[in-house]
């Protein structure tokens, strides 16, 4: 096989660049070819310092290693480059190589490099605007549904009748038809632009401790209670340098740090009304959700595709379990926003900016599930009536 280039006494053959395009689609082939030789160039640069710097891989770390690739559900999936032709020994080279240069380039930052608190401050001040909180307030919430008869009405009647917290807490466990009643409705500490605009522009603008008069949304008529406002303001740096100089290595350390096992342990009792699974699949257990359950949860909305620890894409038995027990907003709804983006983009003479974008996304959404509701009106079974609702549209 003709030999294309030689880095020190590494060659790479035309076979080499055949092999790194091995999984590459034929339209792409050319493009991936070229890139090829760089890469591989690249590669043994990084090898031939990663040997000359007196890196080696012991028999505990290659193990190691494979036993994670092992642990993997496709590990070959994991390598750009074809193993098909490789006998075992190449293979055991290739895999040692590549431990190789990842420890040569991981040795760059695992010293204990010197931070001076002049150097901290130095940072903080010229990152200063990525130590900024906005300005957040927190408000407890009454909302009378458009569904209810005469629900301007109830409202003003029901804001007649409060002239406390204590009043307040008790008519909204009463009557109010948000989620949030369970726990007297706190709807917690949010920023500008969390909200919907009319419950933002009333929270921003009462006095902590204030009682809004009752005014209306698309969704019914709102009371707030104002329970606390905080200013925009900078992280202090004495906490940034405790922070900084604290560290253990490349290792955050404070004193109530947590670790991922404990985060991870004891997520499930932190007592959360909504529960976003987000950003990865197939994850949250049938006895993870009951311990949610157990501590007040209300609504589960998918953030990302298929959440629950099932097989089955729409319908598993975790999933099933969750909707047995909550408001479980499925993912092809609460998820659906890539897929109507194009949607939106695709139509002529549409205004193209974040605001419109997200208004369209949140609309559809926002009427999906105020179709399902209104054929479905029991907390529970959400997702069942959804997918019954969805089919019916293709149909």
């Amino acid at each position: 096989m003709p030999i294309v280039a030689k880095v020190f006494e590494f060659e790479i053959s035309q076979q080499d660049l055949e092999r790194e395009c091995a999984k590459v689609s034929i339209t792409e082939r050319k493009k991936c070819l070229e890139n090829a030789l760089k890469r591989l160039i690249d590669r043994y640069l990084l090898l031939y310092k990663a040997i000359e710097s007196g890196v080696t891989i012991s028999d505990a770390e290659y193990d190691k290693a494979i036993w994670e690739l092992l642990d993997e559900e496709n590990p070959l999936d994991l390598w750009s480059t074809s193993l098909d032709q490789l006998t075992p020994k190449e293979m055991e080279n290739l895999l040692k190589e590549r431990l190789m240069i990842n420890k040569y380039i991981n040795s760059f930052f695992s010293h204990d490099t010197p931070v001076t608190k002049d150097k901290v401050k130095e940072f903080y001040d010229e990152q200063k605007e990525y130590f900024l909180k906005a300005e957040q307030v927190r408000c407890s919430h009454i909302l009378i549904s458009n569904t209810k008869k005469d629900a301007k009405a109830l409202a003003e009647e029901i804001r007649k009748k409060i002239h406390n917290a204590e009043d307040f807490g008790y008519y909204c466990k009463e009557y109010s038809d948000c989620l949030s009643n369970s726990s007297c409705g706190d709807l917690g500490w949010f920023s500008r632009g969390i909200m919907i605009p009319e419950i933002e522009e009333v929270a921003f603008a009462l006095k902590v401790s204030e009682i809004s008069q009752p005014f209306p949304s698309k969704y019914g008529y709102h009371i707030l209670m104002k329970t606390g406002h905080s200013e925009k303001d900078y992280i202090r740096f004495e906490e940034i340098k405790d922070f900084y100089l604290k560290r253990k290595g490349n290792q955050l350390d404070a004193m109530h740090l947590l670790s991922l096992e404990q985060i991870n342990k004891d997520i499930w009792h932190c007592g959360a009304e909504i529960f976003v699974p987000a950003a990865a699949s197939r994850l949250v257990r049938e006895n993870e959700i009951q311990m949610l359950v157990d501590n007040g949860l209300e609504v589960i909305s998918c953030g990302a595709n298929v959440p629950f620890a099932d097989n089955e894409i729409f319908y598993g038995p975790t999933a099933a379990f969750a909707d047995s027990k909550v408001t479980v907003i499925p993912d092809f709804i609460a998820n659906c926003g890539m897929a109507r983006v194009f949607r939106y983009l695709m139509n002529d003479e549409v205004m193209i900016s974040d605001e419109a974008i997200f208004n369209d996304v949140s609309s559809c959404i926002g009427e999906a599930m105020a179709e399902v509701q209104a054929s479905h009106p029991e907390k529970t079974g959400f997702t069942a009536a959804s997918l019954e609702w969805s089919i019916g549209k293709l149909v």
